[in-house]
């Protein structure tokens, strides 16, 4: 497998992320504009993962500790399922406790089936719900609102 590196990015990476989101997530996704003004804010942090001197996936967070939330997370389709969100999850809330953040929060829609595996297999727990938050071409899905409450071992 190949190695895959996970280091801090700003606003210089704002395509690269931008071009990642929409691969990931086509309709609904950031576009350069919305993710440079937000890596402007002191309080967004974000990562990326290289693969093959490639990005191949990013979170990005807000970090006001004792509280964070994370913006988004995605992975380029063609390098899913080789554990790359995980590695990307496990980094940022690892770098989001070093900050002195004792919760992390974040939405997922409930159709995510995928992204919610990950999160519940990291520890967070459902903390509420937002009906018909997200838009599908036929239908509307629910915004599962979840939370990771730290640990002196996160």
């Amino acid at each position: 497998m190949t190695d895959i590196l996970i280091h801090s990015c700003g606003m210089d990476r704002a395509s690269q992320l931008a071009d990642l989101h929409k691969e990931s997530f086509q309709e609904g996704s950031w576009n350069e504009e919305q993710i440079h003004k937000s890596l402007t804010l002191a309080t967004t942090y974000a990562w990326m993962a290289m693969a093959l001197s490639q990005p191949v996936g990013f979170i990005l967070c807000q970090v006001n500790p004792p509280e964070s939330e994370i913006l988004t997370l995605c992975v380029s389709p063609p390098w899913r399922h080789h554990s790359i969100a995980a590695k990307l999850l496990n980094h940022a809330t690892h770098a989001q406790h070093l900050m002195g953040c004792d919760h992390v929060f974040l939405e997922v829609a409930a159709d995510n089936h995928a992204a919610l595996a990950l999160y519940t297999k990291s520890g967070f727990q459902q903390t509420g719900r937002r009906r018909h938050y997200y838009t599908r071409a036929h239908h509307k899905v629910d915004a599962l609102l979840l939370t990771l409450t730290m640990t002196s071992k996160t």
